[in-house]
């Protein structure tokens, strides 16, 4: 069975257009990544944790990078609607 995951990486693999992490100013975050093609989205923590989060729309991520608070959109805005992902 292949997992969203596997597919994530086939994808990188094969795009030129890899997903890049972003640098944020935050407490609590320090990066962001979305992979449009599975509108994943991940998030690195300040501890090192990485939480990916699977059929995140784009404008959500955009929303998130514009965000004043990135802790505060990611406590109430993604982790309370959008699925983890396991790898």
């Amino acid at each position: 069975m292949t997992t969203w995951y596997d597919k994530f990486k086939i994808i990188e693999a094969k795009s030129n257009k890899k997903s890049k992490w972003i640098t944020v100013d935050s407490s609590f975050i320090t990066q962001i990544k979305y992979t449009e093609p599975l509108e994943v989205m991940s998030v690195k923590l300040k501890g090192g944790a990485i939480y990916s989060y699977t059929d995140v729309p784009k404008d959500v991520f955009e929303d998130f990078v514009n965000s004043e608070s990135k802790g505060y959109f990611y406590n109430h805005k993604i982790k309370p609607v959008y699925k983890l992902s396991e790898k």
